[in-house]
Protein backbone atom coordinates (compact mmCIF):
# COMPACT_ATOMS: atom_id res chain seq x y z
CA UNK A 1 0.00 0.00 0.00
CA UNK A 2 1.08 3.38 -1.17
CA UNK A 3 0.63 5.13 2.20
CA UNK A 4 0.43 8.84 1.21
CA UNK A 5 -2.48 10.51 1.45
CA UNK A 6 -4.32 7.99 3.14
CA UNK A 7 -6.52 8.47 6.23
CA UNK A 8 -5.58 6.10 9.12
CA UNK A 9 -7.94 5.94 12.53
CA UNK A 10 -6.02 5.29 15.76
CA UNK A 11 -8.76 3.15 17.99
CA UNK A 12 -7.95 2.41 21.69
CA UNK A 13 -9.27 0.77 24.84
CA UNK A 14 -7.31 4.23 26.48
CA UNK A 15 -8.15 6.29 29.15
CA UNK A 16 -5.17 6.49 31.77
CA UNK A 17 -4.28 9.13 34.06
CA UNK A 18 -1.21 10.40 32.11
CA UNK A 19 -0.36 10.10 28.03
CA UNK A 20 2.50 8.08 29.00
CA UNK A 21 4.80 6.21 26.23
CA UNK A 22 1.55 5.07 24.36
CA UNK A 23 0.24 8.28 23.39
CA UNK A 24 3.74 9.95 23.00
CA UNK A 25 4.41 7.00 20.11
CA UNK A 26 1.26 7.77 18.89
CA UNK A 27 1.53 11.17 18.24
CA UNK A 28 5.14 11.17 16.53
CA UNK A 29 3.63 8.54 14.25
CA UNK A 30 1.03 11.18 13.62
CA UNK A 31 3.92 13.80 12.58
CA UNK A 32 5.83 11.59 10.43
CA UNK A 33 2.25 10.37 8.46
CA UNK A 34 1.23 13.95 8.34
CA UNK A 35 4.40 14.96 6.30
CA UNK A 36 3.34 11.97 3.99
CA UNK A 37 0.11 13.54 3.47
CA UNK A 38 -2.02 11.19 5.93
CA UNK A 39 -5.18 12.26 7.84
CA UNK A 40 -5.00 10.66 11.04
CA UNK A 41 -8.05 10.52 13.68
CA UNK A 42 -8.35 8.72 17.40
CA UNK A 43 -11.27 7.27 19.00
CA UNK A 44 -11.14 6.89 22.43
CA UNK A 45 -13.75 5.87 25.06
CA UNK A 46 -15.60 8.71 26.93
CA UNK A 47 -13.96 8.30 30.12
CA UNK A 48 -10.64 9.56 28.10
CA UNK A 49 -12.29 13.10 28.60
CA UNK A 50 -11.83 13.45 32.38
CA UNK A 51 -8.15 12.93 32.47
CA UNK A 52 -6.17 16.17 32.92
CA UNK A 53 -4.07 15.63 29.22
CA UNK A 54 -7.27 15.09 27.44
CA UNK A 55 -8.03 19.07 27.02
CA UNK A 56 -4.18 20.08 26.11
CA UNK A 57 -4.05 16.83 23.49
CA UNK A 58 -7.42 17.80 21.81
CA UNK A 59 -6.30 21.06 20.36
CA UNK A 60 -3.00 19.52 18.30
CA UNK A 61 -5.02 16.20 17.95
CA UNK A 62 -8.44 14.97 16.50
CA UNK A 63 -10.21 13.01 19.14
CA UNK A 64 -13.90 11.60 19.03
CA UNK A 65 -15.12 9.60 21.78
CA UNK A 66 -17.28 6.44 21.73
CA UNK A 67 -19.09 4.31 24.79
CA UNK A 68 -16.93 3.25 27.44
CA UNK A 69 -18.05 -0.12 26.47
CA UNK A 70 -16.32 -1.27 23.24
CA UNK A 71 -18.99 -3.50 22.45
CA UNK A 72 -21.65 -0.29 22.95
CA UNK A 73 -20.10 1.63 20.69
CA UNK A 74 -20.89 -0.24 17.55
CA UNK A 75 -23.60 2.37 16.64
CA UNK A 76 -21.32 5.54 16.97
CA UNK A 77 -18.13 3.53 15.02
CA UNK A 78 -20.78 3.09 12.50
CA UNK A 79 -21.25 6.50 11.82
CA UNK A 80 -17.69 7.69 12.12
CA UNK A 81 -16.74 4.96 9.65
CA UNK A 82 -18.90 6.01 7.03
CA UNK A 83 -18.56 9.44 7.35
CA UNK A 84 -14.99 9.82 7.35
CA UNK A 85 -14.38 6.44 5.02
CA UNK A 86 -10.95 5.36 6.36
CA UNK A 87 -8.08 3.35 4.77
CA UNK A 88 -6.58 1.37 8.16
CA UNK A 89 -8.07 1.49 11.62
CA UNK A 90 -5.48 0.32 14.09
CA UNK A 91 -6.91 -0.83 17.22
CA UNK A 92 -4.39 -0.64 20.27
CA UNK A 93 -5.15 -2.85 23.06
CA UNK A 94 -8.07 -5.62 22.64
CA UNK A 95 -11.04 -3.92 23.73
CA UNK A 96 -11.86 -2.58 20.44
CA UNK A 97 -10.66 -5.51 18.12
CA UNK A 98 -13.77 -7.65 17.47
CA UNK A 99 -16.62 -4.41 17.52
CA UNK A 100 -14.37 -2.83 14.65
CA UNK A 101 -14.35 -5.81 12.24
CA UNK A 102 -17.96 -6.41 13.15
CA UNK A 103 -19.05 -3.06 12.09
CA UNK A 104 -16.35 -3.14 8.82
CA UNK A 105 -18.00 -6.20 7.79
CA UNK A 106 -21.74 -4.76 8.51
CA UNK A 107 -21.04 -1.89 6.31
CA UNK A 108 -19.19 -4.11 3.73
CA UNK A 109 -16.14 -2.23 4.04
CA UNK A 110 -14.44 -5.13 5.13
CA UNK A 111 -12.20 -5.63 2.14
CA UNK A 112 -11.78 -2.04 1.35
CA UNK A 113 -10.12 -1.00 4.92
CA UNK A 114 -7.02 -2.56 6.11
CA UNK A 115 -7.31 -3.58 9.85
CA UNK A 116 -4.73 -3.60 11.89
CA UNK A 117 -4.53 -5.23 15.32
CA UNK A 118 -1.30 -3.98 17.79
CA UNK A 119 -1.10 -6.77 20.52
CA UNK A 120 0.01 -5.28 23.75
CA UNK A 121 -1.34 -7.07 26.19
CA UNK A 122 0.08 -10.61 27.96
CA UNK A 123 -2.32 -13.44 26.74
CA UNK A 124 -2.08 -16.55 29.41
CA UNK A 125 -4.07 -18.92 30.54
CA UNK A 126 -6.77 -18.74 34.14
CA UNK A 127 -5.55 -21.87 36.51
CA UNK A 128 -9.30 -22.90 36.76
CA UNK A 129 -10.48 -25.42 34.38
CA UNK A 130 -13.88 -23.91 33.47
CA UNK A 131 -12.42 -20.27 32.99
CA UNK A 132 -9.59 -21.81 31.28
CA UNK A 133 -12.28 -23.95 29.05
CA UNK A 134 -14.13 -20.13 28.27
CA UNK A 135 -10.98 -18.75 27.59
CA UNK A 136 -10.31 -21.25 24.55
CA UNK A 137 -13.99 -20.04 23.20
CA UNK A 138 -12.62 -16.55 23.50
CA UNK A 139 -9.42 -17.15 22.27
CA UNK A 140 -10.50 -18.82 18.77
CA UNK A 141 -13.27 -16.32 18.39
CA UNK A 142 -11.06 -12.73 19.01
CA UNK A 143 -8.28 -14.65 16.96
CA UNK A 144 -9.59 -16.57 14.65
CA UNK A 145 -12.82 -16.27 13.65
CA UNK A 146 -12.72 -12.37 13.68
CA UNK A 147 -9.30 -12.48 12.77
CA UNK A 148 -9.40 -13.74 9.18
CA UNK A 149 -8.67 -10.60 7.38
CA UNK A 150 -6.80 -8.68 10.02
CA UNK A 151 -3.10 -7.85 10.04
CA UNK A 152 -1.28 -7.68 13.59
CA UNK A 153 1.24 -6.17 15.48
CA UNK A 154 2.77 -7.94 18.57
CA UNK A 155 4.99 -6.04 20.87
CA UNK A 156 7.15 -9.41 21.68
CA UNK A 157 7.76 -12.15 19.97
CA UNK A 158 5.86 -14.18 22.85
CA UNK A 159 2.63 -12.47 22.25
CA UNK A 160 2.85 -12.85 18.50
CA UNK A 161 3.23 -16.19 18.64
CA UNK A 162 0.25 -16.33 21.39
CA UNK A 163 -2.19 -14.85 19.40
CA UNK A 164 -0.80 -16.30 15.65
CA UNK A 165 -1.16 -19.98 16.95
CA UNK A 166 -4.59 -19.09 17.41
CA UNK A 167 -5.52 -17.91 14.21
CA UNK A 168 -3.65 -20.76 12.84
CA UNK A 169 -6.27 -22.97 14.67
CA UNK A 170 -8.92 -21.25 13.34
CA UNK A 171 -7.58 -20.42 9.80
CA UNK A 172 -5.53 -22.84 8.94
CA UNK A 173 -3.07 -19.55 7.99
CA UNK A 174 -1.02 -16.83 9.60
CA UNK A 175 -2.43 -12.94 9.71
CA UNK A 176 -3.09 -11.45 6.65
CA UNK A 177 0.48 -9.77 7.94
CA UNK A 178 2.53 -10.13 11.33
CA UNK A 179 4.85 -8.47 12.56
CA UNK A 180 7.06 -8.10 16.04
CA UNK A 181 7.88 -4.42 17.06
CA UNK A 182 8.75 -3.42 20.23
CA UNK A 183 7.52 -0.55 22.25
CA UNK A 184 9.31 2.80 21.64
CA UNK A 185 10.39 5.19 24.37
CA UNK A 186 9.80 9.06 24.56
CA UNK A 187 13.22 9.82 25.92
CA UNK A 188 12.06 13.57 26.31
CA UNK A 189 10.04 12.43 29.69
CA UNK A 190 13.05 11.26 31.42
CA UNK A 191 15.48 14.20 31.75
CA UNK A 192 16.67 12.11 35.00
CA UNK A 193 20.18 10.95 34.11
CA UNK A 194 21.95 9.42 37.02
CA UNK A 195 25.47 10.16 36.71
CA UNK A 196 26.79 8.34 39.68
CA UNK A 197 25.23 5.12 39.29
CA UNK A 198 26.24 3.08 42.82
CA UNK A 199 25.00 0.06 44.17
CA UNK A 200 22.77 2.16 46.71
CA UNK A 201 20.08 0.26 48.56
CA UNK A 202 17.03 1.82 48.11
CA UNK A 203 15.04 -0.38 45.07
CA UNK A 204 12.16 1.05 43.27
CA UNK A 205 9.08 -0.91 41.86
CA UNK A 206 5.93 -0.16 40.38
CA UNK A 207 2.54 -1.48 41.25
CA UNK A 208 -0.05 -2.80 38.83
CA UNK A 209 -2.39 -5.64 39.83
CA UNK A 210 -0.27 -8.18 41.88
CA UNK A 211 -1.11 -11.10 40.32
CA UNK A 212 0.81 -9.73 37.45
CA UNK A 213 3.42 -7.74 38.80
CA UNK A 214 4.33 -9.32 42.27
CA UNK A 215 5.31 -7.32 44.33
CA UNK A 216 4.74 -9.11 47.16
CA UNK A 217 8.04 -10.90 46.24
CA UNK A 218 10.34 -8.17 46.41
CA UNK A 219 8.51 -7.07 50.23
CA UNK A 220 9.69 -11.07 50.82
CA UNK A 221 12.85 -10.63 49.75
CA UNK A 222 13.78 -7.03 51.68
CA UNK A 223 12.07 -8.86 54.96
CA UNK A 224 15.06 -11.25 54.54
CA UNK A 225 17.75 -8.88 53.70
CA UNK A 226 16.33 -6.79 56.48
CA UNK A 227 16.89 -9.37 59.32
CA UNK A 228 13.48 -10.93 58.95
CA UNK A 229 12.00 -8.82 61.13
CA UNK A 230 13.73 -10.10 63.95
CA UNK A 231 16.31 -6.95 63.83
CA UNK A 232 16.00 -3.54 63.83
CA UNK A 233 18.05 -3.67 61.06
CA UNK A 234 17.54 -1.66 57.94
CA UNK A 235 19.75 -2.81 55.26
CA UNK A 236 17.73 -1.78 52.30
CA UNK A 237 14.57 0.32 51.37
CA UNK A 238 12.26 -0.63 48.60
CA UNK A 239 9.76 2.48 47.00
CA UNK A 240 6.57 1.09 45.49
CA UNK A 241 4.10 3.08 43.65
CA UNK A 242 0.86 2.33 44.21
CA UNK A 243 -1.40 0.20 41.88
CA UNK A 244 -5.07 -1.61 41.72
CA UNK A 245 -3.94 -3.50 45.23
CA UNK A 246 -0.53 -2.23 46.25
CA UNK A 247 -2.19 -0.98 49.55
CA UNK A 248 -3.55 -4.83 50.22
CA UNK A 249 -0.69 -6.15 49.54
CA UNK A 250 1.41 -4.35 52.18
CA UNK A 251 -1.22 -4.36 54.93
CA UNK A 252 -1.76 -8.02 54.19
CA UNK A 253 2.01 -8.14 55.56
CA UNK A 254 2.40 -6.04 57.92
CA UNK A 255 -0.83 -5.09 59.10
CA UNK A 256 -0.92 -2.01 60.70
CA UNK A 257 3.03 -1.95 61.59
CA UNK A 258 4.37 -1.15 58.03
CA UNK A 259 8.06 -1.44 58.74
CA UNK A 260 10.07 2.26 57.93
CA UNK A 261 12.02 0.98 55.41
CA UNK A 262 8.83 0.36 53.09
CA UNK A 263 7.52 3.21 51.09
CA UNK A 264 4.29 3.05 49.34
CA UNK A 265 4.10 5.75 46.71
CA UNK A 266 2.08 7.76 44.39
CA UNK A 267 2.57 7.30 40.70
CA UNK A 268 2.98 10.79 38.68
CA UNK A 269 3.28 12.10 35.27
CA UNK A 270 7.25 13.06 36.24
CA UNK A 271 8.20 10.24 36.46
CA UNK A 272 11.78 11.64 37.02
CA UNK A 273 10.52 11.97 40.37
CA UNK A 274 10.38 8.18 41.03
CA UNK A 275 14.05 7.22 39.68
CA UNK A 276 15.42 9.98 41.73
CA UNK A 277 14.31 7.83 44.67
CA UNK A 278 15.81 4.93 44.27
CA UNK A 279 19.14 3.51 43.24
CA UNK A 280 18.13 0.29 40.67
CA UNK A 281 14.94 0.02 39.59
CA UNK A 282 13.03 -4.07 40.06
CA UNK A 283 10.45 -5.83 37.78
CA UNK A 284 9.66 -8.78 39.69
CA UNK A 285 6.53 -9.51 37.12
CA UNK A 286 5.36 -12.77 36.46
CA UNK A 287 4.33 -11.40 32.89
CA UNK A 288 4.92 -8.53 30.83
CA UNK A 289 4.76 -7.98 26.97
CA UNK A 290 7.60 -5.27 27.13
CA UNK A 291 7.92 -3.01 30.27
CA UNK A 292 7.80 0.58 29.38
CA UNK A 293 8.76 1.27 32.93
CA UNK A 294 12.47 -1.07 32.41
CA UNK A 295 13.53 0.53 29.19
CA UNK A 296 12.77 4.22 31.10
CA UNK A 297 14.86 2.85 33.76
CA UNK A 298 17.93 2.02 31.57
CA UNK A 299 17.45 5.52 29.62
CA UNK A 300 17.95 6.89 33.48
CA UNK A 301 20.93 5.19 33.88
CA UNK A 302 19.43 3.24 36.50
CA UNK A 303 20.57 -0.67 36.92
CA UNK A 304 17.31 -3.08 36.42
CA UNK A 305 16.81 -6.43 38.69
CA UNK A 306 14.11 -8.32 36.57
CA UNK A 307 12.40 -11.89 36.73
CA UNK A 308 13.50 -14.08 33.65
CA UNK A 309 10.81 -13.85 32.01
CA UNK A 310 10.06 -14.23 28.29
CA UNK A 311 8.65 -10.85 28.10
CA UNK A 312 11.64 -8.71 29.38
CA UNK A 313 13.89 -11.14 28.06
CA UNK A 314 14.70 -8.37 25.26
CA UNK A 315 17.13 -6.42 28.25
CA UNK A 316 18.71 -9.53 29.66
CA UNK A 317 21.61 -9.51 27.99
CA UNK A 318 22.74 -5.73 28.38
CA UNK A 319 25.19 -5.28 31.11
CA UNK A 320 23.53 -3.53 33.92
CA UNK A 321 21.14 -5.97 34.34
CA UNK A 322 20.58 -8.75 36.55
CA UNK A 323 18.29 -11.72 36.26
CA UNK A 324 16.64 -13.16 38.97
CA UNK A 325 14.22 -17.03 39.30
CA UNK A 326 10.88 -16.18 38.59
CA UNK A 327 8.34 -16.20 41.48
CA UNK A 328 11.16 -16.89 43.68
CA UNK A 329 11.79 -14.34 46.79
CA UNK A 330 15.29 -16.07 47.94
CA UNK A 331 16.89 -15.69 44.44
CA UNK A 332 15.54 -12.12 43.95
CA UNK A 333 16.97 -11.30 47.88
CA UNK A 334 20.02 -12.88 46.90
CA UNK A 335 20.03 -10.81 43.18
CA UNK A 336 19.48 -8.01 45.44
CA UNK A 337 22.28 -8.93 47.50
CA UNK A 338 24.90 -9.38 44.41
CA UNK A 339 23.70 -6.37 43.06
CA UNK A 340 24.64 -4.34 46.73
CA UNK A 341 28.09 -5.99 45.93
CA UNK A 342 28.89 -4.62 42.42
CA UNK A 343 32.08 -2.53 41.95
CA UNK A 344 30.60 1.39 41.68
CA UNK A 345 32.71 1.88 38.50
CA UNK A 346 31.87 -1.08 36.74
CA UNK A 347 28.32 -0.71 37.14
CA UNK A 348 28.77 2.98 35.96
CA UNK A 349 29.73 1.97 32.70
CA UNK A 350 27.73 -1.01 32.45
CA UNK A 351 24.67 1.26 32.48
CA UNK A 352 25.95 4.06 30.18
CA UNK A 353 26.38 0.98 27.72
CA UNK A 354 22.91 -0.37 28.16
CA UNK A 355 21.18 3.09 28.19
CA UNK A 356 23.17 3.66 25.07
CA UNK A 357 21.81 0.39 23.69
CA UNK A 358 18.06 0.56 24.26
CA UNK A 359 18.08 4.58 23.30
CA UNK A 360 19.19 3.07 19.78
CA UNK A 361 16.79 0.38 19.79
CA UNK A 362 13.69 1.83 21.29
CA UNK A 363 13.92 5.56 20.24
CA UNK A 364 10.13 6.87 18.69
CA UNK A 365 12.27 7.47 15.04
CA UNK A 366 12.53 4.18 15.15
CA UNK A 367 9.43 2.94 15.79
CA UNK A 368 7.07 5.05 13.42
CA UNK A 369 9.60 3.80 10.72
CA UNK A 370 8.91 0.29 11.76
CA UNK A 371 5.14 0.84 11.89
CA UNK A 372 5.28 2.59 8.49
CA UNK A 373 7.05 0.14 7.20
CA UNK A 374 4.31 -2.19 8.46
CA UNK A 375 1.11 0.05 6.53
CA UNK A 376 3.44 0.00 3.32
CA UNK A 377 3.29 -4.11 3.56
CA UNK A 378 -0.20 -4.12 3.46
Amino acid sequence: MKIANKKIVFIAQYAAMYEGNFLKSLYALEDKLNNKGCEVLYILPNKAQERPWFCNASVSHKFLLVHDNPKKATTQLERIFKDIQPNIVHTHFDGFDVPVVKVLRKLGMEKDVEVVWHLHDHLGFMPDIARKAYQVFGFLMHYGRYAKNVSAIGVSAEVAYFTNTWHKLWNGCSFKQLAVVPNAIDTTRISTIKENSTAGHSFLAFGGRNIQKRIDLLIDAAVKLNGGGKTSLDLVSVYITRGTDTDNVVAEKFGKNVPSWCHIVDQRENINELFEMADCFVSSSDAETFSYAICEATIANMPVIQSDIDGTLWNAENPSTYLFKQGDSDSLAETMMNYMKSNPKDLQQACLETRRINLGRYGLDAWCERIIRFYEQL
